[in-house]
């Protein structure tokens, strides 16, 4: 009986382990950048940013716009409009590619950047196990990728 107890205890050790270490080796972000390429001219009060995908996966993505306001990052008044399909508020990010997203400076004073909340898909495993991930608060689905603030215009 004891042996028993002890085989199972130490099954239900290795197998939480290996549990931690798949949610641990799937947390780290997807490769993924956000970058300001050019700013264009006074007038347009635009900034164009790269966001590149070099991950191996088709992405889904929805873009932020957020304003420092006394050193806390808050959303802005004006956001981009999306360009998907009805009834969808996500945008598709197809592996190794890039998309060109123009955003209109923001009209609240201060740095400002971009966030964008980054999904994929969940793997077989992922959605066996998907209570036990929401359960410990890990979505290795879902993350955030910021760009580098954004300096005021004077």
């Amino acid at each position: 009986m004891m042996r028993r107890q002890g085989y199972l205890l130490c099954f239900l050790t290795l197998g939480g382990f290996a549990l931690m270490l798949f949610a641990f080796a799937r947390m780290g972000s997807e490769p993924v950048v956000i970058a300001p390429f050019v700013k264009t001219e006074r007038s347009g009060r635009q900034v164009l940013f790269v966001i590149t995908n070099s991950s191996p996966q088709i992405l889904k993505w929805i873009p932020i716009v957020e304003v420092s306001v006394s050193n806390r990052w808050s959303l802005s008044s004006r956001q981009p409009t999306p360009t998907v399909k009805s009834g969808s508020s996500y945008r598709t990010l197809p592996a190794h590619t890039a998309y060109w997203l123009p955003v209109s400076v923001p009209e609240e004073r201060g740095p400002w950047r971009i966030r964008c909340i980054m999904t994929r898909d969940q793997t077989t495993l992922e959605k066996k196990l998907v209570v036990i991930f929401n359960t410990l608060r890990v979505t290795p689905w879902r993350w955030s990728v910021t760009s580098p603030s954004i300096p005021p215009d004077n």
